[in-house]
C-alpha cells in the first residue's frame, strides 16, 4: 500500500501533466496517466525504455501498443516532464525529469546492457573516504 505522501506526489504529478497537457490542447489520456505512474513508482533513479514500459503496462493487465508508448514519450518529454537518455546504440531510456534534483550522469554497462544513474555527490563522497 502506498503512503498518504507517495499519492499526494502521484496526484501533484497527474495535475501538473494535466495542465502542461491542456495548454497545448491535448488531454491527459488513461495511456499516458498509466506511463506517468510507471515513472513515479519506479526507484529513484530508475530509467525505463519503451520496451520496458510495454512489459510492466503489460504485466498489469493493460493492452498498449508500442506506437502509444512513443507518441506518449514523445509528448512527455516535449512538456519537460520526462528527459530522454540516448545512449550509443541508439537506445533510449527515459526519466522524470525533476530540474531542482541532484545532477547524476550514467553509465552504461555493455556486457548486460544496461543503464545505471551515477549521483554526482554520492559518488564524490564514496571517493573523499577513500583519500
Amino acid at each position: 500500500m502506498k503512503s498518504d505522501n507517495s499519492e499526494a506526489n502521484l496526484a501533484k504529478r497527474h495535475d501538473v501533466l494535466k495542465l502542461l497537457l491542456n495548454q497545448e490542447g491535448l488531454r491527459l489520456t488513461n495511456q499516458r496517466q498509466k506511463i506517468l505512474d510507471l515513472f513515479t513508482t519506479t526507484l529513484a533513479g530508475e530509467h525505463l525504455s519503451a520496451n520496458e514500459i510495454h512489459h510492466l503496462m503489460t504485466k498489469q493487465g493493460e493492452t498498449v501498443s508500442y506506437s502509444t508508448i512513443y507518441r506518449a514519450l514523445y509528448v512527455m518529454v516535449e512538456l519537460g516532464v520526462l528527459r530522454e537518455v540516448e545512449l550509443a546504440e541508439d537506445r533510449k531510456y527515459y526519466e522524470l525529469h525533476t530540474p531542482f534534483a541532484s545532477q547524476h550522469h550514467h553509465l552504461v554497462c555493455c556486457t548486460v546492457a544496461r543503464l545505471l544513474s551515477l549521483k554526482i555527490i554520492e559518488s564524490l563522497k564514496r571517493v573523499s573516504k577513500k583519500l
